[in-house]
């Protein structure tokens, strides 16, 4: 019983000894403090990335440069503006309470040896995000392909470059993984549409009826110069094709690919010209009554499917 009223006597001492005028003064001087401290960097954040991107829209709009270098650069600089603002107010917090943050930054040089492997990779991002920036290996906006993953280019950080898949998906990737990039989006590209045919056609025929085709349509602003009718190309394996060449714009690779393959399909079935599918059995079908699928080959796949369905 003695214990306890010694405690008890204890706590009472203690609690009246406390000076909660001072503690209530100095919680809602702290308070206050942290109040304007956040509303001070918020409005730095809002207004610093306003004026970023009001900056760069009137660069755009005066500079001949690529709108997708623009913005790249534009991420860029916006996600250095985000780090620093992040890294003041994680300073002025640690300060605001009292915690020496001299000494944590002296701290972190001795600690420095033991998480340097961690950091590594940090590291890693960080160069490698510069130097596709510096050497414009991709910008936003581009139709790429990544660590085989394909889809347009939505963000490149310092640390990470986020790609759309064509499903929607957003990938990000951790920049020290890339190590091949395939842009689909710089200067000129070909397009081939290749129709699969038996070798008996009438290739003289077959060659004019796509020269004449290639005429008849009027050039989309994306083609650089007028469609190249290759004509019979043997495959190997006993396959051939007839075969045209398109140079397009950047960017404009699929949508002149169908647009084209339609056209030369239609004319080819006007003069009565066979065209030929590829038919791929599927091994272990669960269902004995599932059909054979055919694929055309990859550069005619529009045509054969409008051939199958005529």
């Amino acid at each position: 019983m003695n214990i306890r009223q010694n405690l008890a006597n204890r706590w009472a001492t203690y609690w009246t000894s406390i000076d909660w005028d001072h503690v209530i003064a100095t919680f809602l001087n702290k308070a206050i403090i942290l109040l304007a401290i956040s509303i001070l960097f918020f409005f730095l954040y809002k207004v610093g990335s306003t004026l970023i991107k009001k900056g760069f829209e009137k660069y755009n709009e005066t500079t001949p440069f690529d709108p997708s270098r623009i913005k790249t650069l534009e991420r860029l600089i916006l996600n250095i503006y985000h780090y620093t603002i992040f890294f003041f107010v994680c300073y002025s917090v640690l300060y605001l309470f009292g915690i020496p943050v001299g000494s944590l930054i002296a701290g972190a040089g001795i600690a420095g040896l033991a998480i340097g492997l961690g950091a590594q990779g940090f590291i890693n991002d960080i160069l490698t995000g510069f130097f596709i920036i510096l050497e414009r290996q991709i910008e936003v906006g581009d139709e790429v392909t990544i660590n085989n993953l394909t889809g347009t280019v939505e963000a490149v950080g310092l640390r990470t470059t986020q790609i759309k898949s064509f499903d929607g998906t957003l990938n990000y990737i951790p920049n020290r993984t890339i190590t091949i990039i395939c842009n689909a989006n710089r200067k000129q590209h070909r397009v081939q549409i290749d129709f699969y045919v038996p070798p008996t056609i009438d290739i003289p025929k077959a060659v004019a009826t796509l020269e004449e085709e290639s005429k008849k349509h009027p050039l989309d602003e994306a083609i650089v110069k007028d469609p190249e009718v290759i004509g019979f190309t043997p495959l190997g394996q006993g396959q051939y094709a007839l075969r045209i060449h398109i140079y397009v714009e950047k960017g404009n690779q699929d949508r002149i690919q169908r647009e084209w393959t339609v056209y030369y399909l239609e004319a080819l079935q006007k003069a009565n010209i066979e065209v030929l599918t590829i038919t791929v059995p599927v091994p272990k079908a669960p269902n004995p009554n599932t059909p054979v699928i055919t694929t055309p080959n990859s550069s005619s796949s529009a045509s054969s499917f409008l051939k199958n369905n005529n």
